[in-house]
This record gives C-alpha cells, sequence and structure tokens, in this order.
C-alpha cells in the first residue's frame, strides 16, 4: 500500500470530510501485516515423544535456534526446553517490518517414567532439538535367564 497516494497526500484531503481517512488506511495496512505474518506460538514448541524402549527420545521444533540459545532441564520425570530468540535488528536502525518476534520460548513434557538423569543428552541440528532420555536402570526391559534345576 505504500506504492499507492493515500487521501492525506493529496489536495483534497484537506476537506474537512477527509478529516482521519489517511490514518484510517494506515491502520488497514497495519492489520493486513498482521493478517499476512506467521501464527506465533511464543509459549511453547511442537515436541514429538517416542518411546524407543530403552530410552524417550523428544524432539522438539527449534527454527532459527542454534545449539546456545537452546536450555534443557530435567527435574525428576519433567523435561524443560527453553529456548530464546534475539534481537536481530542492527543497533541504530529502524524496523521496516518484524515478523519474527523476540521471544523466550518455554515447554514442559512430562514423561510416563523416571529416567537416568546423568545419561540425557542433547542435540541441536537443522532447527530440531533431538533429546534422548535413557529409562532409569531398574526400569530398563532386560531378560532373566531360566535354570533348569535337576
Amino acid at each position: 500500500m505504500s506504492a499507492m497516494l493515500r487521501p492525506r497526500e493529496v489536495a483534497w484531503a484537506s476537506l474537512p470530510v477527509f478529516n482521519g481517512l489517511g490514518r484510517v488506511l494506515d491502520l488497514f495496512e497495519e492489520l493486513d501485516t498482521a493478517a499476512s505474518a506467521p501464527v506465533s506460538n511464543a509459549t511453547w514448541m511442537r515436541v514429538t515423544v517416542q518411546d524407543e524402549g530403552t530410552a524417550y527420545v523428544v524432539r522438539a521444533e527449534v527454527p532459527g535456534l542454534s545449539a546456545k540459545d537452546v536450555e534443557v532441564g530435567l527435574h525428576g520425570n519433567v523435561l524443560t526446553l527453553r529456548g530464546n530468540r534475539e534481537n536481530l535488528a542492527t543497533e541504530g536502525w529502524a524496523l521496516f517490518r518484524r515478523e519474527r518476534q523476540t521471544s523466550e520460548v518455554i515447554r514442559t513434557v512430562r514423561l510416563p517414567e523416571r529416567v537416568d538423569g546423568d545419561g540425557v543428552t542433547a542435540v541441536a541440528r537443522d532447527g530440531v532439538l533431538i533429546v534422548t532420555l535413557p529409562r532409569a536402570a531398574e526400569l530398563q526391559p532386560r531378560s532373566i535367564p531360566v535354570h533348569s534345576i535337576v
């Protein structure tokens, strides 16, 4: 809409009937910008939790975040994922359009069983955080040998 002439920019804009029309058009432009922006989920991230037998594997979408921007915490059987997207604007310059928000993203996942906290690993790659949480030793599936008595 910036290429269009707004009413306040032409001579007839000074007529009383058109007072404020420029601001109304600006509001419509702002509404159009907001409607075209992707939906922001600033307080959560999408996760998949998979049971792989000896461990749970959590995959979380963290687009635009690197490993240094992500924190992983474990308290009991509750996993907490936290990411922080920084402001990418250059100091001293005005933003023309912002669709990527500066925000903190937090997600907690309650696991169905206890896990071995010392064996937890986390890797961030290609916008996906992969957290592997081994089951606690006493909960690991194991085979029990059967002996015959003669």
